[in-house]
């Protein structure tokens, strides 16, 4: 009984969020309370009736340790903090259990409030970008998307990752057309924020500072003045991150699910790598062993099809069992978005703040298809980042009849 107590009371909570977060607006409030109804039954059916696809392994195994850490009381699971790592969000459900009791109806449905909240920062994030229309289409591609439905009944970390790297995304093209430090500490922190639930994450960091860099010196270097104190500073400043960034690849920073970092800067090492990669690729889910990067000779001819194999598999000739079918129905939205966001790269490069949103994505793209070796962990992993590439795609988004509600608070204009 208690199970279903608390995870009402979540529920109702997200319900009230949702409100406040509409404010009354129709064409936010419609798309995200239907993928909180959504959400809502596929969590009944996770916790009650039977397991979903992907509810299993990961998802009961993190609802498993944070019951173990949790049922002694809530200064217990206090102290077994685990920082960054893979347990993280085992750790804050066990703050949930320790406080209160264990539910994994409840932590399911924790899940969603961060999916809608991913939903809501991919709308602020085109609204930002593209205008209301555009935003409009957006909300409600994100509010329906099938793998962003199914992660918000489960307790996994991609929903959690997804809204943190979504928002961190957002205060970067708020920073790039305001300049102001708020934006710029704020996509940090929710890049880093990230990188809690998966270290791979780190890579949104490394590419926000890449551009933040290049973009610092190449403004500095056509403005620069040797009399001008502010143009020197400011090189000097774009210098001091360029070299901050070279020192946390060959310094040997260690990454949770990542590793340590110089490996990859070293021949020896990154062969071994990738062979330790291939060895572990197993499986009817496995993806071809020709597409696998075998030593650093590789790696630049076979990039292109990593990362085609990390967002569209499997592909129809990789389907072996009915399972597979499920995946073959993901990989399809993600060529549609795809098609659309290459139709817009034009608008993407010729919008700063666009592009500042691209670049980060594209660095994480590509860590991430490298380090994929099977399409069933691909299909959790590219999720992470489908509210941006929504939001960056949506501009070339056909428009529907039901979406042509008007906004009342353009974003831009805040």
């Amino acid at each position: 009984m208690i199970n279903i107590l608390l995870g009402l009371l979540v529920i109702s909570i997200v319900f009230v969020m949702v409100l406040i977060w509409s404010r009354g607006e129709r064409s936010i409030l419609l798309p995200l309370l239907i993928s909180l109804v959504i959400g809502f039954c596929l969590s009944i059916t996770q916790a009650f009736f039977f397991i979903l696809p992907q509810g299993g392994s990961d998802a009961v195994t993190f609802e498993r340790v944070a019951w173990e850490w949790g049922q002694d009381g809530f200064r217990v699971a206090l102290s077994n903090y685990t920082g960054a790592s893979s347990y993280f969000l085992s750790w804050l459900i066990s703050l949930f259990y320790g406080a209160l009791d264990r539910s994994q109806f409840a932590a399911q449905n924790i899940s969603i409030a961060f999916n809608l909240g991913s939903v809501l920062f991919c709308y602020k994030l085109a609204l930002l970008l593209w205008g209301e229309s555009v935003a409009r289409r957006a909300i409600w591609v994100a509010a329906l998307f099938p793998v962003l439905l199914l992660h918000s009944a489960l307790i996994l970390r991609e929903s959690y990752v997804s809204f943190f790297f979504v928002a961190g995304s957002y205060f970067l093209a708020k920073w790039v057309i305001t300049k102001r430090n708020i934006f710029f500490l704020s996509s940090f922190a929710s890049f880093s924020a990230a990188t809690f639930f998966h270290g791979g994450m780190v890579f949104s960091i490394v590419g926000f500072f890449l551009y933040f860099s290049f973009s610092l010196v190449k403004s500095s270097a056509s403005s620069f003045k040797p009399s001008n104190a502010s143009s020197l500073s400011s090189v000097v400043t774009g210098v001091a991150v360029l070299v901050v960034v070279c020192a946390v690849i060959v310094a040997g920073i260690n990454v949770p699910k990542v590793g340590d970092v110089s490996r990859f800067t070293d021949e020896g090492h990154a062969e071994s790598a990738f062979i330790e990669r291939a060895v572990r690729a197993r499986g009817d889910a496995a993806h071809p062993s020709w597409t696998l990067i075998n030593s650093n000779r590789e790696i630049l001819p076979k990039l292109p099809i990593r990362v085609s194999y990390f967002l569209f598999s499997p592909f129809p000739w990789d389907v072996r069992s009915p399972s597979h079918l499920i995946g073959l129905i993901d990989s399809l939205f993600y060529i549609f978005l795809f098609f659309f966001l290459v139709k817009a790269r034009g608008a993407v490069i010729n919008n700063k703040p666009a592009l500042a949103v691209a670049v980060v994505l594209m660095v994480c793209l590509v860590v991430f298809s490298m380090g994929v070796t099977n399409f069933g962990t691909g299909i959790r992993h590219r999720a992470k980042f489908v509210p941006v590439l929504i939001a960056l795609a949506a501009i070339m988004i056909p428009s529907f009849r039901v979406l042509n509600r008007s906004v009342r608070h353009p974003e831009r204009a805040s």
